[in-house]
């Protein structure tokens, strides 16, 4: 993990225990702000360039892939701010950090195989607007579904790509690994449905899904592909940068002050 988004998150996780430790005066005067934090996991979807192989034995096809298909675990945490008593109305400020990475091994022959990792890690931040339009009781508890619609800016860090080939005849392991296109700012958006529904007050569990448009302004074509780790192989070279859609799941827990 960088260090420069280590302090994003430590920054945020003080600012979290600030509220939690606040005396019941400050927390009055805070009254409608709820601090969330929890598990995100991000799947890419359709046909970008990011989520094929990096190169297909079995296909004529000369493209060089990210190998960014399947599910990618992060994090996310989050502050909401009531507009209303009732909390209908709600700005949310999130901070995400997901975690790409792509795997896949190739044998060479019966007696040696290469393995190949493309890691690339992509911290974001949002504002947003939610509304909630249901509102009802479960198990004596409070519970209400909400949509969220965000703008997002996304900082593509500059990745790493490894091959480690494994010769089993002579017990040796050849490891190489360089860097991977440039890190790039990218600005999008995304539309969320969530449920929120309490556990024990203060304490409630938020459950969201939606999707995700990564790279709606910014591209760069001399770039290439915002999440592939090459512009140019030997019989490819890409010449555009699509737009990424990304399907997002969260699993949060909620401090409401």
């Amino acid at each position: 993990m960088r260090t420069s988004v280590k302090k994003y998150i430590l920054c945020f996780l003080g600012a979290l225990a600030f509220f939690l430790s606040s005396s019941s005066l400050v927390r009055a005067q805070l009254s409608g702000l709820s601090v969330s934090a929890g598990f995100a996991n991000a799947h890419i979807l359709g046909d970008n360039l990011a989520a094929k192989p990096f190169r297909n034995p079995f296909s004529d096809d000369k493209f060089f892939g990210g190998s960014l298909d399947g599910g990618h675990p992060g994090l996310r945490m989050q502050m909401n701010f009531a507009l209303d008593d009732g909390g209908i109305f709600e700005i949310p400020i999130s901070f995400a950090y997901i975690f790409y990475m792509g795997r896949e091994k190739e044998p060479i022959s019966s007696l040696s195989d290469i393995k190949l990792r493309h890691d690339i890690y992509v911290p974001s931040f949002s504002l947003g607007f939610n509304y909630s339009f249901l509102r009802f009781t479960a198990f004596a508890r409070m519970a209400k579904i909400y949509a969220s619609l965000e703008s997002r800016a996304t900082y593509v860090t500059q990745g790493t790509f490894e091959s480690i080939q494994n010769y089993v005849e002579f017990n040796e392991v050849e490891k190489l690994s360089h860097k991977t296109k440039e890190a790039a700012w990218r600005f999008g958006g995304a539309l969320r449905l969530g449920l929120n529904g309490e556990l024990n007050h203060p304490w409630y569990l938020d459950i969201n899904a939606g999707v995700a448009a990564i790279n709606l302004i910014g591209k760069d074509d001399s770039r290439g592909e915002l999440l592939t780790p090459h512009k140019k192989t030997a019989n490819y070279t890409e010449t555009k940068e699509s737009t990424v859609y990304t399907y997002r799941f969260y699993l949060m827990i909620q401090y409401k002050l």
